[in-house]
């Protein structure tokens, strides 16, 4: 087993990529993106929000549906452009050969990322989205992203922690009529409601409730409809970190490599979520500590 990110360390943010391995390949995704901040475009160094894509073989077509009300641009210096609402379908691409979306002549408005855009293929292809030099306040600026899984990958039924505020989770329903329900530790509902193919919601976890759980399938009985889940928490006074959530069912593993480019600077943390008879095995510096996992209520024994 392997462990493979891809890195962004500059002086005024960074992130890592999480990439998925056989997992991240597929032929089918939505896009999910951050909308609140904007980017900090200043000339000639142009920070943007863009949708790549890499084909894994020869002769792929990619063809790229966007939601309505949401233009993109794409090629060197915006000079193509895909209409508000438009499909666009590229011409074949070489295996290995990368093709790029972002939102209208580089418009940097956090309203005007290309959230819920379907993109599928002819082929497998890889999927990553980023936000680079996203302004934070009251006067930081920070890169996030992360490569995402296909539809076929995504799941019904999330859980997020609690993490310092402000703690945006971004919910992208794949199917029409997509019931959204998010929980709370102590069981309050924080937010219902319908979704259609490609429709995005955010919801901010309170302070206090130590973690959030989100599902499209409330009773055993639903009809399975897979959304995506992105997290964007801040980190320290400033930062922020995002990334894509994984679901619950997701089979993990025992061990994990990490890395941590910047060894002093900030807190550093792990969010762990695991089945209840598993909760007794974890070591902190080779002591049993069962305290700092608490079961998840509610959720099938997480």
């Amino acid at each position: 087993m392997i462990n493979t990110y891809w890195e962004v360390n500059y002086q005024w943010g960074s992130d890592l990529w999480t990439l998925k391995g056989s997992n991240g390949l597929g032929t089918l995704f939505y896009t999910p993106f951050q909308t609140i901040y904007p980017n900090n475009n200043i000339l000639p160094a142009r920070a943007y929000s863009a949708i790549d894509v890499v084909a894994t073989e020869d002769n792929t077509r990619i063809t790229f549906q966007l939601p309505a009300g949401k233009a993109a641009s794409y090629g060197l210096n915006a000079a193509n452009t895909i209409p508000a609402g438009g499909t666009y379908t590229t011409p074949p691409l070489r295996k290995g050969q990368t093709f790029s979306i972002y939102p209208f002549r580089y418009s940097t408005l956090g309203a005007d990322r290309l959230s819920g855009t379907r993109v599928s293929s002819t082929s497998p292809i890889a999927v990553s989205v980023k936000d680079d030099a996203i302004l934070t306040p009251p006067s930081g600026q920070t890169t996030v992203g992360d490569q995402i899984v296909p539809v076929s990958i995504a799941g019904e039924n999330y859980i997020v922690p609690e993490v310092q505020n402000p703690n945006h989770v971004y919910i992208l329903a794949t199917e029409d009529n997509t019931n959204i329900e998010v929980f709370i530790a102590d069981g309050t509902n924080i937010l219902s409601t319908i979704l259609n193919e490609g429709e995005q919601v955010m919801v901010q976890v309170p302070n206090g409730a130590k973690f959030a759980r989100i599902t499209s399938r409330v009773n055993t009985g639903d009809p399975f409809k897979p959304i995506y889940v992105w997290q964007l928490v801040g980190t320290g006074n400033q930062n922020r970190g995002g990334a894509l959530v994984p679901p619950i069912g997701c089979t993990g593993n025992t061990q994990l490599a990490f890395t941590r480019a910047r060894e002093g600077e900030n807190g550093f943390y792990f969010y762990i979520i695991t089945e209840k008879q598993n909760i007794d095995k974890f070591l902190v510096d080779g002591e049993k500590r069962d305290d700092l996992i608490p079961p998840v209520m509610g959720n099938r024994g997480f």
